[in-house]
């Protein structure tokens, strides 16, 4: 996993709090049961390889005058998508019919032709060691950053001049989030 870095390839990083219970057999003043918190994760490293994103890639500027019409599919999109539900509707129907001995007419709806993903060319996955710091402070948080940094390779400059995509619940991408100033607000 260490040669990630060495690879200088871009690679998602996934990680989140386990908490377990650390019972007793005889409760007593002293002797309470707790709950331990330690940080598991994972690394996903793509199959297809491109270099890591550099700080330059990211303008946070220009996140103030993203619009709604930026996450809506095309007209390309659309017309594919309701080719493709068209295709799953007609092969269910068929499917449902001849299971039930009834005729229909022939129902021509291909699948269209789209830039496929190759399902058997997966990512790798390299699994994290389990780290005892707890992501809920802030010092743990960082301390997680760095042997993060230390068991994927990273040296200090692409730590420094490399943006690395993080993943996880809610309260983790928060806290592992920088909050940069915009002309109206934080994000």
């Amino acid at each position: 996993m260490q040669q990630l870095g060495r690879k200088n390839v871009a690679f998602q990083v996934v990680f989140d709090n386990c908490t377990a219970s650390a019972s007793v057999r005889d409760e007593t003043l002293h002797n309470k049961s707790d709950f331990l918190k330690y940080t598991v994760g994972y690394v996903i490293e793509p199959t297809i390889p491109r270099p890591m994103f550099e700080r330059s890639h990211v303008d946070y500027s220009k996140v103030a005058s993203l619009t709604v019409a930026e996450f809506i599919p095309s007209v390309d999109d659309t017309a594919t998508l309701r080719s493709i539900f068209r295709h799953f509707i007609a092969t269910t129907i068929r499917s449902f019919c001849h299971k039930r001995n009834v005729t229909l007419p022939t129902l021509d709806f291909s699948m269209p032709s789209v830039k496929r993903l190759d399902h058997k060319s997966q990512p790798k996955i390299h699994v994290l060691p389990t780290y005892d710091l707890d992501e809920s402070h802030m010092d743990d948080m960082i301390e997680i950053l760095y042997r993060i940094g230390e068991d994927v390779g990273l040296s200090d400059t692409q730590i420094e001049e490399n943006v690395v995509a993080y993943g996880g619940d809610f309260f983790t991408t928060i806290t592992e989030r920088y909050h940069l100033p915009l002309s109206d607000g934080w994000i």
